[in-house]
């Protein structure tokens, strides 16, 4: 009874003890004095975002992106709280929803790098290409040293034909970050449509090394060996990347459809379904 008379005496204690949690990576600890302190008080913004960030933290996605929408519509112009919105809702199949809170504030002084990007990728998620395209040019006229942007420049000139443009601010990506990995797989993406499939290879290869979970890098390069004649390489290239996602395995079923054996493809083709089935 005297804690509750402690919490009721000073409003802002639950709060401040659940950002003392947080803090300290108590993430369980922390959600039980700002859930409490939500439930008393809903209007309450700090502990609205602070429990969403908490969840987040805690891999409860769905009850984050909840509490971020809650705490989006009591402060829409908050920066950060519409970031982790952006992020929550692209992570949930919600890009349409990312692109409302995100697009009001791109360009919002001062300028702010990880909101073009988040917005570039929930525009391109929501099939916005032109949109997309225009947030990207935006973006690297206002962060020139900016390796992530020019390659989301890339990405979106690529798509939309614009090789040669394309070519160059991918080249300006690598020459900015040569670290940064997504790059090579756009580049070998990009290669492929010019139907320069030995430097398609090279840059998947690159790709690979540098970010071997890439389900799609490594799926481009097996695409780029095949195109080269070299099949049993794409097999292989595929084979050794199985732990990188399902869509190894259609892809592989695929490619030995391709070369005519119908048992490993259909074995394939069944690793994909049972690891794609729907949890019951």
């Amino acid at each position: 009874m005297a804690l509750l008379l402690w919490f009721a005496a000073d409003p802002a204690a639950l709060y401040r003890r659940g950002l003392e949690e947080y803090s300290r990576d108590r993430f369980v600890e922390a959600e039980r004095y700002l859930r409490e302190e939500v439930e008393s008080n809903p209007r309450n913004f700090q502990a609205r975002f602070l429990l969403a960030a908490t969840l987040v933290r805690l891999d409860r996605h769905p009850a984050a992106l909840t509490q971020l929408r809650a705490a989006h519509a009591l402060n829409p112009r908050h920066r950060d709280a519409a970031k982790l919105l952006g992020i929550e809702a692209i992570r949930g199949g919600a890009a349409a929803e990312a692109v409302k809170a995100l697009d009001p504030l791109v360009d919002s002084l001062p300028f702010d790098e990880e909101t073009h990007l988040l917005l570039i990728e929930a525009q391109q998620d929501s099939a916005m290409p032109e949109a997309a395209l225009a947030t990207a040019r935006k973006g690297v006229t206002r962060f020139p040293a900016s390796a992530p942007l020019h390659c989301w420049m890339g990405l979106e000139l690529k798509d939309s034909g614009q090789f040669v443009p394309a070519r160059t601010h991918l080249e300006n990506a690598v020459r900015i970050d040569p670290g940064y990995a997504v790059t090579y797989a756009v580049f070998g993406d990009l290669a492929m449509k010019e139907e320069k499939y030995e430097e398609a290879g090279r840059h998947f290869r690159t790709a690979v090394e540098k970010r071997p979970e890439d389900a799609e890098a490594h799926i481009g390069l097996s695409r780029a060996l095949e195109k080269m004649g070299r099949a049993s390489e794409a097999i292989q290239a595929l084979e050794t990347a199985a732990g990188a996602g399902p869509r190894i395995h259609l892809e592989l079923s695929q490619l030995y459809a391709r070369s005519g054996d119908k048992e490993r493809a259909r074995k394939e083709a069944e690793l994909y379904r049972q690891l794609t089935k729907p949890a019951k």
